[in-house]
This record gives C-alpha cells, sequence and structure tokens, in this order.
C-alpha cells in the first residue's frame, strides 16, 4: 500500500486518542486501505504501532480490567510477529486486542 505510512500516523493517532483493536486494522479502519489488507500491510501496522509505544493487551488501558497476555512478554522487535502469530492460530482470541498510547503505561506492556 503505498498510503501505509500516512495510514499508519492515522493509527497512531487513534491509539493516542482511544484504543485501536486488531481487527480495526486487519479491516483497514482509520482511512487505511480497503478490504482485505494484505499480511505486510498489517505486519507493518502493528509494528508502526508498538514502535511508536503504544501498549499492547486486553481491556481498558489503565484501569484493572487491563491484562497483557504472558505471550506478550517478548522484546519489542519480537512482538509483531507473536501478535500475527497468535491471530493466525486463535483467530477469535486476539481479534479485540488492543493497541493504545498511554503515558502510563510502557510499550508492549
Amino acid at each position: 500500500m503505498s498510503d501505509a505510512p500516512r495510514w499508519f500516523e492515522h493509527l497512531v493517532a487513534e491509539a493516542s486518542r482511544d484504543l485501536v483493536f486488531l481487527w480495526n486494522i486487519e479491516s483497514g479502519s482509520f482511512g487505511g486501505p480497503p478490504r482485505p489488507v494484505d499480511e505486510q500491510t498489517v505486519m507493518g501496522a502493528i509494528r508502526h504501532l508498538v514502535n511508536r509505544g503504544c501498549a499492547v493487551g486486553f481491556g481498558d488501558p489503565g484501569t484493572p480490567m487491563w491484562h497483557v497476555p504472558k505471550e506478550f512478554d517478548l522484546a519489542r522487535d519480537a512482538l509483531p510477529a507473536a501478535i500475527l502469530e497468535l491471530r493466525r492460530v486463535r483467530p477469535q482470541a486476539y481479534e479485540f486486542l488492543v493497541f493504545a498510547i498511554r503515558g502510563h503505561l510502557r510499550p508492549g506492556s
């Protein structure tokens, strides 16, 4: 996708304002490409979000409901591939994975 860098920044803006779910990325939400979004572009979006400081987990960041799967206790550069692999293996379990930028959460947590 030639407009990927611009779309990735739209995702970062949304993650800073609210939440981005994995299904948002896969569906091209927030000004992304038409469906289906190819796996390379999904990987690029996840990598960009993680590198920009997104916390990755389930629930609402900063609340007691926030949960980070133990599978995500990885180096930042290994996290995007792990996310895609878990999504492949257990698709329904990871469609609501949250990416959010919050000052009080460390990236990947």
